[in-house]
């Protein structure tokens, strides 16, 4: 060990005792250039609050290592498990692993970056809404308790099984199952989007299943409806609904003969059809095929199929 010749003191017994220079005190926390001072050198920043001391000079560079901070200051992390974390080598690793967030330092900044694709090892799980700008792809289940999963303006793509055990709702975007399967414990609801099986089926597969449609027209002003009753004047009705196009499927059925009876009626068709406003419906005679039977006034279901 050097001992500055300043810093020593004689006295009784010992005739030559060492005394350490007391601590620095100034306006400004120690640079490297700060190297003419012994090792174990104590200087305080009296501005920063901040104690150090040094600890190594090599090549005319001084080392401070701090021994007091600041309260607020970090020091240690602290982790869900594991409790606090304390620094090794004056360093604490922050650092990501592959398919996990990643990090990056710059200065006192730390950024955190989600990967492309996130892979959870067990469940992903929200309690309110998880909302995907683009794609969330899941490789076995998404499970949402008691929120949403809402695709605002892409797809929610599954190459299992997605269940909902409320709802699943699409609001502007569609809840599509290319090759598998979307289960639904209550409903399925779409807002404004639709529900679309590209290579599947609508399928109703209990006794009791139905398609149910809570908005039927019920006069020739059908409004939008796809589903409606019509009475025939004269073997003839003009339904008026915007939701029939020039390629609709329109499906009549007879729902009851009228007052005129069974011998009135003709035999139904579909007449004009002007896209997105109207449809007709005639009942030609029986005994002349180009004319009405004028007679029928008989109750029409009719369904479109777009």
């Amino acid at each position: 060990m050097t001992f500055n010749p300043s810093n020593n003191l004689y006295g009784f017994p010992v005739p030559l005792t060492h005394v350490f220079p007391p601590p620095i005190l100034s306006q400004r926390a120690p640079l490297t250039t700060d190297i003419r001072y012994p090792l174990g050198q104590v200087w305080v920043d009296e501005v920063g609050d901040d104690g150090y001391m040094l600890v190594d000079v090599t090549a005319n560079s001084a080392t401070w290592s701090v021994i007091s901070i600041t309260p607020g200051n970090l020091d240690t992390l602290t982790a869900s498990s594991g409790g606090a974390l304390s620094p090794t080598a004056g360093n604490i690793n922050i650092l990501g692993t592959a398919n996990q967030i990643t990090t990056a330092g710059a200065g006192s900044t730390i950024t955190l970056t989600l990967p492309a694709a996130i892979t959870a090892p067990g469940s992903l799980t929200t309690t309110t809404s998880l909302a995907a700008g683009t794609t969330i792809t899941a490789g076995t289940g998404i499970t949402a308790t008691t929120g949403n999963i809402a695709a605002s303006s892409g797809n929610v793509s599954a190459s299992g099984t997605v269940t909902g055990g409320t709802g699943v709702i699409a609001t502007t975007g569609n809840v599509s199952a290319t090759a598998g399967a979307v289960n639904a414990g209550t409903s399925m609801t779409a807002t404004l989007g639709n529900i679309t099986a590209t290579n599947g089926n609508l399928v109703l597969g209990t006794a009791g299943n139905k398609i149910v449609s809570t908005s039927v027209g019920s006069t020739t002003a059908a409004g939008a409806n796809s589903f409606g009753k019509v009475t025939l004047v004269g073997g003839t009705a003009t339904v008026s609904t915007t939701s029939v196009t020039a390629s609709s499927i329109i499906i009549l059925t007879r729902q009851g003969v009228g007052a005129t009876g069974a011998a009135a009626l003709g035999h139904l068709s579909v007449g004009t059809i002007s896209a997105g406003t109207s449809f007709v419906i005639n009942a030609w005679s029986a005994a002349d095929a180009t004319a009405l039977a004028t007679t029928d006034v008989s109750s029409i279901g009719w369904m479109i199929i777009n």
